[in-house]
This record gives C-alpha cells, sequence and structure tokens, in this order.
C-alpha cells in the first residue's frame, strides 16, 4: 500500500469533519435520538491518527467500542471537544493536527491505555498507531445493548468503514469483543483490505478483565505477539 497522496490526506481531513459536524449526525439523531446522549457538552470523537503512522512499515489500529463518558476529565474534555468543533466547522490540516496534538497529549491518562500500561505491554507508541472507536458516540444504554445494533450499522456503513480504508491498516488490534462483533457482522469482508489482520482483547476497563487479571494479562501477551509477528511478515514480504 502507498503512503497517503494529498488527495488522501485532504480525504482525511473530510471525513473525519464530517464525522465531527452535530449535523451529519441530524438523521441518527431522529432515528435513534432515544439511545444517544445530548452532544453538548460531549460531542462526537473521529479519532487519533499518531504523527508517524503512515511512515511505519506496519500500520497498527487500535479500536475501542464507543467513546467513555469522561467523568472527572470534564476539564480536559472540553478542550478537546473546542479542538473537535474547530474542524468541524473549518476543515484543514491545521486544524487536524490540533486536534491530534490534544489527543497526544491527553489519551496517556485514557483508562483504556493507563489501567494496564496497554501500550507500553504492545510494545507500540501513540506516534506510531492510529485510534479510534467501532461507534462515535456516547450512548444513553449500554453499548452491548441490542437495542443498539441499527446504530452500529448506520455508524459502520455510514463512516467507521470509510476511515478504515483511508487509514489502510495492516493490523487492527480491538479492545473489546464488542466492537469486534459488531465491525465483524456490519462490515462486508468483501469489502475489507486483503493484507488486513485483526485481533481482539478484552476492553481493558472491563469487568472481565479486573475479575480475570492472569488471563487478562495473558491475552495482552498474544496481542503483543500478534503485533509483532505481523510486523515481521510485512518486513519479510519487502525485503
Amino acid at each position: 500500500m502507498a503512503l497517503p497522496s494529498p488527495r488522501t490526506d485532504e480525504q482525511i481531513v473530510q471525513l473525519w469533519s464530517r464525522i465531527l459536524n452535530p449535523e451529519s449526525w441530524r438523521y441518527a439523531r431522529k432515528r435513534f435520538g432515544s439511545l444517544l446522549t445530548e452532544f453538548n457538552p460531549r460531542y462526537p470523537q473521529a479519532g487519533f491518527i499518531g504523527k508517524r503512522y503512515f511512515q511505519v512499515n506496519c500500520r497498527i489500529l487500535l479500536m475501542g467500542i464507543n467513546p467513555g463518558h469522561g467523568r472527572g476529565y470534564e476539564a480536559r474534555d472540553k478542550l478537546l471537544f473546542e479542538s473537535s468543533l474547530r474542524l468541524a466547522r473549518h476543515p484543514s490540516a491545521e486544524n487536524l493536527e490540533a486536534l491530534m496534538s490534544v489527543y497526544r497529549e491527553q489519551m496517556p491518562a485514557w483508562g483504556i491505555f493507563s489501567r494496564h500500561g496497554v501500550l507500553s505491554r504492545l510494545e507500540v507508541s501513540l506516534d506510531s498507531i492510529a485510534y479510534m472507536n467501532v461507534l462515535h458516540v456516547n450512548t444513553k444504554v449500554d453499548a452491548f445493548d441490542r437495542r443498539l445494533d441499527p446504530v452500529y450499522r448506520y455508524v459502520i456503513d455510514k463512516f467507521t468503514r470509510r476511515q478504515i480504508h483511508l487509514l489502510q491498516p495492516h493490523a487492527i488490534l480491538h479492545l473489546g469483543k464488542h466492537g469486534w462483533r459488531m465491525l465483524s457482522e456490519f462490515w462486508p469482508e468483501l469489502d475489507r483490505p486483503d493484507e488486513l489482520q485483526t485481533n481482539v482483547i478484552w476492553h481493558p476497563t472491563s469487568q472481565q478483565a479486573r475479575s480475570a487479571p492472569v488471563e487478562f494479562e495473558a491475552q495482552l501477551e498474544d496481542a503483543r505477539r500478534f503485533l509483532t509477528r505481523r510486523k515481521r511478515q510485512l518486513a519479510a514480504s519487502r525485503s
């Protein structure tokens, strides 16, 4: 896969901007509004792209399920959402990079990364990966609620699969099995890149990870080996 062209860069700016724009969610809110939280103060989150993501030999995408409720991070979230809305209103490479800088500063403190030292355990850095959720918005019901299935279907078709095609990952590691199940169900296999390989572990903040730490540690180690193996496969194919 080639490095992104200026056209691809512009497509990323425009797609991220659309996802962050509340107007893009008008139909979803009309159809699924009873299941979605209000956007003010929490707005959609399109995801993060590391500085070196498109330069590394093995592009790794970490995927969560949907954004957390951000309890205790209100001041930080305000900065994040202000930057998100700026990109939504004024799509540009500069505003995208400004948003990525906010993500880069805040993400290490998120429970999904900090609770088990996930990034260091996987031997990856923020600058070399991309991160996004299968579903970009907060919900009033649990992410596992079957009433959300049409929401996942709609968002995956409208946004998520398009993001993945632009990010061109060689490996996706799902942090949460439900996100993996929803993406697998609503993203046709024939539409997926040929080189893409996936793996899945429990969500690092889940009750499962807390109640069975030894098993979760084993999952993290298996995920590290999966990513290492994928890097070696790509290196060997290009030598």
